[in-house]
């Protein structure tokens, strides 16, 4: 049986009392079942496969079949809010399933609660049968999964039981919350927040608690968009599986009445319209910043407003890499409820941290300064309005510390730098549209189909302004931060910083920070303070960007200049060949055939993982293929490779480099420079002598493609002695996100006549 009919569905759960959320909140968990803290997880299956024989939910067994597949079973621990992440037994795609087994036992027959939710389907099983289901729906519809979202109270006879959830996991995480009735009356495990509803009623400007002077603002005036200001995207073709459609600049327009239009529109044929949008040229960090608009209702597409930088969305430290500010976005369609949503998304690329899936949409749920691992955090909010269509202002104010959303004046998020990470990278200002495919094993995306639109639909934006804090002879802390003693510095041993503040008035606050994570602070009050915090708590494998901040006693925030700290283990520079073969010279080096030891080790990466997470090549380490391996950005920093040399002498050496040339066709680019890649020679344990060194321009790339076609970067001689030697490549300073190193192929030099 590979799926269930809505027929048999209904039937089995008419013996259950089955609540969705807007139920849950109003009843009382009964029974007194413990669930285990450990599960036994069996994946990854995909939605495709069905459900196992009943035999096998009814007991857990020790490999799970499913038609010709099989897993074994693992454990997996659940956090102190019941939460599991599920990511270890999926991949990627939506869809991914993974099946989740709770061995519980009761003393007395009785009735018992559950609770459930998950990111982003579930089905549950008490000894077979269902009991609880979100498939036939749209999902949880609330994020992060919690145990509240759904409860079903069942009849339970004495004695051993088995609690089964079939989870399929969503775009961005596989998170899965399951709860017994204590879990359920527990206080310390909070229910989701409620979605905030907005009062009707226009309203505009910044925040009045503070006095604010504009910066930067265009209000639409006028026959044509301002490209002094905006930068339009290039629009991409897409193949939507039942309907024509067609990128067209023409459905980006000003009305010459004060507004940017953003279109989607349907010819006579049937052919669908669609426009990107654009990017602000001006960038900035902190302030007010706001717009006011008219949102999408049709379903098929949605419009946002964000700040974001180059490259989106990418890049480990956020005191260096631009991060994304969501100020709204409607894509919930077909509006159900007057929905828009809110937030800051973090380090995207990287993994939700285990346990705790590193969303926060529960503001105040993430403990940032106990965290000792690198990952994404995902904060937000869904907001209902008292009146979807018409105008709407929405806004965001932006400190060192905190971030505050509003919708119509109102505020709805309040995040602080306890609860998610800060980031002080200049973002720039976004306006834009988005059609997308739908994947074929989701029919029913939660954008909805554009199938079932009504063209046409259009976001319209009547102005955009941001504003900076008008302090007027006020300055902020002056901060200075150092190091005390050690030029290196060990992983796991204590690290001491100097911290001098001082304030016009008092200074109240002092804060220390690694890559926007808090890692110390302290209460002061004097208008010169002077302090040290001795940590153990900066991160390996990268480099921590450190900065104090001091805040005074009427709110104003200093920062100190950056220190850049690596954290060393003693062990770099000395992997071993790979498959115990040495590259030979003459010949070629493939980028692929690194060093086999692992992260700081053979190669140094804030990721420690492939960029691409369909790549089954060395996947658990770099990854990539064996002619090409990402570098640069938050991928590797340096990569070791061992050469035997066949025989003393001069080499012609030539270096093949990969970038596509696909994000220069979306984003604008910054100011073109030359960046350095660094090939040392070495023995194991160092990181070896300078000897080449190539010029790679910012603005430089090989085409169309991933990974391939491989271009020369050119040739340059070099003297090498014969043996076994160690290459180490320094890609430290490439800053762009897709930068791939192909191969280094050695020749004999051409004898001088």
């Amino acid at each position: 049986m590979r799926y269930f009919s809505r027929t048999l569905l209904t039937a089995m759960l008419a013996a259950v009392l089955w609540t969705g959320s807007a139920q849950a909140k109003d009843s009382i968990p009964e029974g007194d079942v413990i669930l285990p803290a450990k599960a036994v997880v069996f994946g990854p299956f995909a939605r495709e496969d069905g459900v196992p024989a009943p035999e096998l939910l009814r007991s857990v067994p020790a490999t799970l079949k499913i038609g010709e597949k099989q897993a074994e079973g693992r454990t997996a621990d659940f956090g102190s809010s019941r939460t599991l992440d599920l990511a270890p037994f999926t991949v990627t795609q939506a869809g991914s399933t993974a099946w989740v087994y709770l061995p519980c036992e009761t003393e007395a027959a009785g009735r018992a609660t559950f609770g459930f939710g998950a990111d982003w389907w579930y089905e549950a099983y008490l000894d077979g049968t269902l009991i609880s289901e979100t498939l036939s729906g749209k999902g949880n519809e609330t994020s992060p999964p919690n145990i509240h979202n759904f409860t079903a109270t069942v009849e339970m006879a004495k004695g051993p039981h088995v609690l089964v959830i079939r989870m399929l996991r969503g775009t961005s995480s596989a998170m899965l919350a399951v709860g017994g009735p204590q879990d359920l009356r527990n206080q310390a495990i909070r229910a989701t927040p409620k979605n905030l509803v907005t009062k009707a009623g226009y309203r505009e400007g910044p925040p009045s608690d503070k006095k604010w002077k504009m910066v930067w603002h265009d209000e639409f005036d006028g026959a044509e968009l301002d490209t002094g200001k905006w930068y339009v995207v290039p629009d991409r073709p897409l193949n939507w599986p039942s309907m024509k459609t067609k990128p067209s600049t023409e459905n980006l327009f000003l009305d010459g009445k004060g507004s940017l239009v953003l279109q989607l529109t349907q010819d006579p044929d049937g052919t669908v319209r669609f426009t990107t949008g654009v990017h602000g040229r001006f960038e900035k960090a902190y302030g007010y910043f706001e717009t006011r608009v008219q949102f999408t209702r049709q379903p098929g597409w949605w419009s946002s407003v964000f700040l974001c930088g180059f490259p989106h969305s990418h890049g480990v430290d956020t005191f260096v890499y631009p991060q994304e500010f969501d100020i709204f976005e409607d894509f919930y369609k077909p509006k159900k409820e007057n929905d828009i949503c809110q937030g800051y998304h973090c380090n995207i690329r990287m993994d939700f941290i285990p346990g705790d899936g590193g969303q926060v949409t529960g503001i105040g749920e993430r403990d940032i300064l106990g965290s000792r691992k690198l990952g994404r955090v995902s904060s937000g909010r869904k907001t209902i309005l008292e009146q979807y269509d018409g105008w709407h202002t929405v806004g965001f104010q932006w400190t060192p510390l905190e971030h505050i959303f509003y919708v119509d004046g109102q505020e709805t998020i309040r995040q602080n730098y306890r609860n998610v990470t800060v980031t002080s990278a200049p973002l720039k200002f976004i306006i834009c549209t988005a059609v997308c495919v739908p994947d074929p094993k989701d029919p029913d995306p939660f954008y909805g189909r554009l199938e079932q639109a009504k063209l046409p639909d259009s976001m319209v934006v009547d102005y955009v302004r941001i504003y900076d804090e008008d302090t007027g002879e006020r300055k902020p802390p002056a901060v200075t931060l150092s190091i005390a003693g050690k030029e290196s510095f060990k992983q796991g041993e204590p690290l001491t910083f100097d911290v001098t503040a001082s304030a016009d008035g008092k200074v109240s606050e002092i804060m220390l920070f690694s890559m926007g994570r808090i890692r110390a602070e302290k209460k002061v009050d004097a208008a010169t303070v002077k302090t040290r915090f001795t940590v153990d708590n900066l991160f390996p494998n990268v480099t921590n960007t450190v900065i104090a901040m001091a805040r005074d006693d009427s709110g104003l925030i200093g920062q100190s200049a950056p220190l850049k700290i690596e954290l060393i283990n003693g062990r770099e520079f000395t992997g071993t060949a790979y498959q115990g073969n040495s590259q030979k010279i003459p010949g070629t080096v493939k980028g692929g055939c690194y060093d086999e030891g692992g992260n700081g080790i053979a190669y140094k990466s804030a990721r420690g993982k492939p960029g691409d997470p369909n790549i089954a090549y060395r996947k658990s380490e770099l990854g990539d293929a064996p002619e090409a391996v990402q570098a640069g950005w938050e991928f590797a920093q340096w990569i070791t490779y061992e050469v035997e040399v066949a025989a003393a002498g001069e080499y012609e050496v030539e270096l093949f480099m990969n970038r596509p040339d696909y994000f220069k066709k979306l984003y604008e680019k910054g100011n073109v420079k030359d960046e350095t890649i660094r090939l040392n020679f070495g023995e194991a344990g160092t990181p070896g002598t300078t000897l080449l060194k190539w010029q790679l321009s910012t603005a430089w790339d090989s085409g169309e493609g991933f990974r391939s076609p491989q271009k020369s970067l050119g040739k340059q001689n070099v003297q090498l002695p014969a043996g076994r030697l160690k290459i180490v490549m320094f890609f430290d300073e490439i800053t762009d996100v897709c930068t791939f190193f192909c191969k280094l192929v050695f020749r004999p030099a051409a004898k001088q006549e």
